[in-house]
């Protein structure tokens, strides 16, 4: 009995510690970013997925609404089409999917107004993916 929770503590452990270290160290960035707005908007994906998947969902939510509401002022649609397909997926492992069609949609007018192919390839991405999980999948592939 004691060597199994000392293996839990030797072995399990540790990875919740890392998980919190670099939620605590994406926040730090996100809260420190020099430039509010262009820096921001580059971490606020990565921020708003941990916080979702450190069960911090209203947080994660309301980052991505903040910084949603700030790229969609910029004329590069970059950053609010990733955002928007951040915000997709997120809503789809809730069992939001209205709202994630909702959220792909605005992505994808946002698509139209960047050269960046890693925004327009990031938002297909969120389509197959969100149409996997919906079992659709022959729409996925064609994605």
């Amino acid at each position: 009995m004691y060597r199994l929770l000392l293996i839990f503590t030797l072995f399990i452990c540790p990875f919740f510690v890392q998980a919190q270290d670099a939620l605590n160290k994406l926040e730090k960035e996100y809260n420190n970013a020099s430039d509010k707005t262009t820096e921001q908007l580059n971490i606020a994906p990565k921020y708003a997925t941990a916080l979702f998947f450190h069960n911090l969902k209203p947080k994660s939510y309301q980052v991505l609404a903040n910084n949603i509401s700030k790229a969609t002022k910029l004329t590069d649609g970059k950053y609010a089409t990733i955002l928007y397909a951040v915000q997709a997926m997120n809503y789809r492992l809730d069992n939001k999917e209205a709202e994630s069609s909702k959220s792909l949609e605005m992505g994808k007018t946002y698509s139209l107004k960047t050269n960046s192919n890693e925004a327009k390839g990031y938002l297909e991405y969120a389509r197959g993916w969100i149409l996997t999980r919906n079992n659709k999948i022959t729409e996925a592939v064609a994605a």
